[in-house]
C-alpha cells in the first residue's frame, strides 16, 4: 500500500481493533473523495448509501451459504446412491 509509513498512528484503547482498521480506510476515502469534490467548511453534502454495497456482504453470505447446503445434498444423494448401489 502506498504511504502506508507515512502517518500511523495506534488505535486507541478503548476501540476495538477491527473498527480501528475499517475506520483507517473510511476517513483516507472520505477525507480524500472531500478534496475531489472542493468540499469547504460549512458545506452541506449527501452520502447515498447504495443498498447494494451496504448489503452486498449479507447478501454474499446467503449465497454462498445456499450454494454449500446444495453441493451438500447433491454428495449426501451421491453416497445414498453408491450406498444402495
Amino acid at each position: 500500500m502506498p504511504f502506508a509509513d507515512v502517518g500511523p498512528s495506534p488505535i486507541p484503547d478503548w476501540m476495538d481493533d477491527e473498527d480501528g482498521v475499517l475506520l483507517t480506510d473510511a476517513v483516507a476515502t472520505g477525507y480524500f473523495g472531500a478534496q475531489l469534490g472542493d468540499i469547504a467548511e460549512g458545506d452541506v453534502v449527501v452520502v447515498p448509501l447504495d443498498p447494494v454495497i451496504v448489503a452486498g456482504p449479507w447478501i454474499s453470505a446467503s449465497i454462498l451459504a445456499y450454494r454449500t447446503a446444495r453441493r451438500l445434498r447433491r454428495s449426501l444423494r451421491v453416497s445414498r446412491r453408491a450406498e444402495a448401489g
